[in-house]
């Protein structure tokens, strides 16, 4: 059988597409919502590592005292085992008693039992700041002397200075989101209108589907949906509005409790320096009426008790001047963290 074989090659390609117009902001709004969820991560970032810093910074201070305080209990058990050789070197020559001998020894064993406990402490205060520092929880972190504190916390500060804090701005951050989706959902009740694109070529040589002339596209408006959802629009809409007077009110939250926190940390600033000065004034007074005393009991003007007691109220007194000077640094941190001063 003769003839001619001809072979004919179809080539084919479709493209279904669609964007939607927005008439109505409705994607913009969305637009808004996500950028500003963005900055409100971004703020709550800044947030924990500027609370990290400051746990930081008052673990060090905690390290600190507590080095000072294991120092203190050191001459504290020195200052008692003097007098429990002063006061056997009495007994030794008859002029004491086994009674003032036993409450001798009685501080000199209470104050070693203490020092193992400050001891114990200090260690636990060095692995906080070395967990939090990133490094092995072990018990050698060093710590310094107390940094200067000479500059006082100036007066009228302006309230609009925590706006700068970045849980404040979160929430705020926050408002705006919500409010963009309550847009969002609003928009959501009007029709949405698209443009639908198909296009297709048997050909080896596809058509550009940007035509200008619009062969290739079609205008849709989804004109039913809203009115067929069973009323979900109507509630996502009611649901945005809740969640924005939620962010509203927790904005309100933030920042009254900012305010608190400041006023607090403003009220223990003068509190504790008043209350440092007084107990420097008084740590002075012990200090001088114990090295009275014990001259009087070295020459047998006053008893053992008497000078027991003014010891324990010395070192008392000092142990206070540093638990109060720790909480005065402690309070610095709180303070700039509550104004929104960075650390």
């Amino acid at each position: 059988i003769g003839g001619t074989a001809t072979r004919s090659n179809r080539f084919s390609a479709s493209l279904d597409s669609q964007w939607e117009i927005d008439v109505w902001g409705r994607i913009r709004a969305g637009v808004s919502a996500s950028a500003s969820d963005r900055n409100a991560a971004v703020a709550d970032y800044a947030s924990a590592r500027e609370s990290i810093a400051a746990q930081t910074m008052q673990a060090y201070f905690d390290l600190v005292a507590a080095d000072k305080l294991l120092a203190l209990y050191g001459r504290r058990l020195a200052s008692f085992q003097k007098s429990f050789q002063l006061v056997n070197r009495r007994f030794e020559a008859g002029t004491g008693n086994l009674g003032d001998l036993d409450l001798a020894r009685t501080d000199v064993e209470n104050t070693r039992a203490q020092m193992a406990q400050r001891k114990n402490s200090r260690d636990q205060a060095a692995r906080s700041l070395a967990v939090l520092t990133g490094a092995y929880p072990d018990a050698n972190s060093p710590a310094n002397s107390w940094p200067s504190l000479q500059r006082g916390v100036k007066a009228g500060i302006p309230s609009t200075l925590l706006m700068k804090r970045p849980d404040i701005d979160a929430a705020y951050q926050r408002i705006r989101a919500a409010d963009s989706r309550v847009t969002v959902a609003h928009r959501d009740l009007y029709p949405k209108f698209s443009l639908t694109a198909s296009g297709g070529n048997q050909s080896s040589i596809l058509k550009s589907l940007a035509d200008a002339n619009f062969n290739v596209w079609s205008i849709a408006a989804n004109l039913t949906a809203p009115l067929i959802d069973g009323g979900s629009r109507r509630a996502e809409l009611g649901a945005a509005n809740a969640g924005a007077k939620r962010a509203f009110a927790n904005y309100q939250s933030i920042v009254i409790n900012a305010f608190r926190e400041v006023e607090n940390a403003l009220g223990s600033e003068r509190y504790l320096l008043s209350q440092e000065r007084s107990t420097r004034k008084a740590l002075t007074a012990a200090r001088s009426a114990e090295a009275r005393i014990q001259r009087n009991y070295e020459t047998g003007l006053v008893e053992i008790l008497t000078l027991l007691d003014t010891q324990r109220r010395s070192f008392n007194t000092e142990e206070s001047l540093i638990t109060i000077r720790s909480l005065r640094y402690k309070n610095r941190v709180t303070l700039a963290l509550a104004l929104g001063k960075g650390l």
